[in-house]
């Protein structure tokens, strides 16, 4: 039986060459990371068994907590571990807005990029739905394609060519490199709550085994290569010696 402290993350099983093919589950993994804290991981390739629908979740202390952002002010309090702590307000407020780039905006672009574009789907088809029966093996990849197309016309992305996504996509990855400048992390020497939310989405587009449009643009980029090889080799060396 678990300890009643321990922390089991559930997410789903590591592919494509990165801690996690979803990058809201990388970021929740590398912010427990970043903060030391101890956590078994359960490999959950069912989102709807979260309490939200989706991945990652929690079980801690007898509580299952949903959702990424949550999740971590829940450990948070809980740990009395703040990696922002002792931040200005001004870097908090930078801080924030980044991280809404990349969750409702990036990432988008990103999902757009590995399922709706047809050499990145027939490689998420393998993955995902290879092992499945016959019926459920042909079907399900098409009804997950319209429901992606639906959402992000919600979303309002998807409204736009193509082309035009990915332009705002560079746009958004200029911005992030710009403001990373030659820093070890984006507000500075230590990495903050802010790094783990950019590293999920910005090692997806840049170092998953997936070719998307996305992936050349944010590969041109040295210093955003040089910030996912930083976090990877520093924080998930035991991921990286499995691989090689």
């Amino acid at each position: 039986m678990a300890d009643q402290d321990e922390i089991l993350l559930y997410q789903a099983p590591r592919a494509f060459g990165v801690p996690n093919p979803s990058p809201f589950c990388i970021k929740l993994e590398t912010w427990l990371r970043f903060a030391e804290l101890p956590y078994r991981m359960v490999p959950c390739p069912d989102p709807r068994r979260g309490p939200k629908g989706k991945i990652p979740f929690v079980k801690v202390g007898g509580e299952t907590i949903g959702d990424s952002e949550f999740i971590i002010a829940a450990l948070r309090e809980r740990y009395d571990v703040d990696l922002d702590r002792g931040m200005p307000a001004a870097d908090r407020a930078v801080a924030s807005a980044f991280t809404r780039l990349f969750e409702e905006h990036l990432y988008w672009i990103a999902v757009r990029a590995r399922w709706l574009e047809p050499q990145a789907f027939e490689v998420l088809k393998k993955a995902f739905f290879a092992r499945l029966p016959t019926p459920q093996r042909q079907i399900l990849p098409g009804v997950v394609q319209r429901k992606l197309r639906r959402t992000l016309e919600a979303q309002g992305l998807g409204r736009h060519e193509p082309a035009d996504i990915y332009r705002k996509g560079e746009h958004d990855l200029q911005a992030v490199s710009d403001f990373l400048g030659a820093k070890p992390y984006l507000m500075g020497d230590v990495p903050r709550t802010v790094d783990a939310t950019a590293f999920g989405v910005l090692t997806s587009i840049i170092d998953a085994q997936i070719d998307t449009p996305l992936q050349p643009v944010g590969g041109g980029f040295k210093n955003l290569v040089d910030y996912t090889v930083r976090i990877r080799g520093k924080y998930f060396a035991d991921l990286e010696a499995k691989a090689v």
